[in-house]
């Protein structure tokens, strides 16, 4: 049985200016964390990462929601977008038609074991950095019309270290020990320490969706958490995660 819980839930990219059922292999969390849909006025930011080298992108659906223009940052401007193909059961958007990319992440079909180890990467608050986690199940996610179901992870070491928010890390990939995408971040609980991530079908999902067959790249393995902070670090050098931005005007 699950019992509705209120908690600060905080889904939202950061402002420039300042679903389906999940399969029952993972416990099911007995909590229902509380959405609100409403995205703050003016341009925004979030993170992206590259899933092909031929320009496609995956980041966060709410990074993406009613903008007029979708771009990734490249060298301090914005580089367009062609084709963006947004989800309307989970928070995940598919990019296309982007900037390439030398390298690209692989995504992950099956969905993470209890207690698996992974890494968050992207730019919370603008800023880049990895979040270390530890997964503890899925959960529902309350939106207002509709319900999905998310993974929930307990966030450990923030490297380098910061009190902020999470903000801007919207849309980044979760990355595991074996090195492949087993989520794409979407939402934190600041006060309980929790990350909530899209689930890898529903990345499958949208890539089918939108009708682009990725080509599969071997997952580099990541030892530990330095290992991944110089991984995330080769990522940012060589574009293959990026922040994306929203332009609403």
């Amino acid at each position: 049985m699950s019992v509705s819980i209120n908690v600060d839930v905080q889904q939202r990219a950061e402002l420039r200016s300042d679903r389906r059922p999940m399969p029952q292999r993972t416990p099911q969390l007995n909590e229902t964390f509380v959405i609100d849909d409403s995205e703050p006025e003016g341009s925004r930011m979030g993170t992206g990462f590259a899933i092909d080298t031929s320009g496609i992108w995956l980041t966060a659906a709410h990074v993406t929601r009613r903008c007029l223009r979708v771009g990734l940052i490249q060298d301090g401007d914005v580089r367009p977008v062609r084709r963006v193909t947004q989800s309307l059961r989970d928070d995940v958007t598919l990019l296309s038609g982007a900037l390439n990319a030398p390298d690209a992440l692989p995504v992950s079909t099956a969905e993470p074991g209890p207690g698996t180890i992974a890494y968050h990467m992207g730019f919370p608050e603008g800023e880049p950095a990895v979040i270390t986690s530890q997964y503890l199940g899925s959960t529902v996610i309350r939106h207002q019309n509709h319900n999905e179901s998310q993974l929930v992870w307990a966030e450990g070491r923030r490297m380098p270290e910061f009190d902020g928010e999470l903000g801007g890390a919207s849309g980044g990939p979760v990355v595991s020990a074996n090195g492949e995408v087993v989520g794409v971040i979407s939402a934190s609980t600041p006060r309980r320490g929790r990350i909530l991530t899209v689930a890898p079908d529903a990345l499958t999902s949208i890539i089918a969706a939108g009708r682009v067959a990725p080509r599969r790249m071997t997952p580099v393995s990541i030892r530990n958490a330095q290992h991944a902070l110089d991984r995330f670090t080769r990522y940012l050098q060589s574009g293959v995660i990026r922040e994306v931005y929203c332009d609403v005007e």
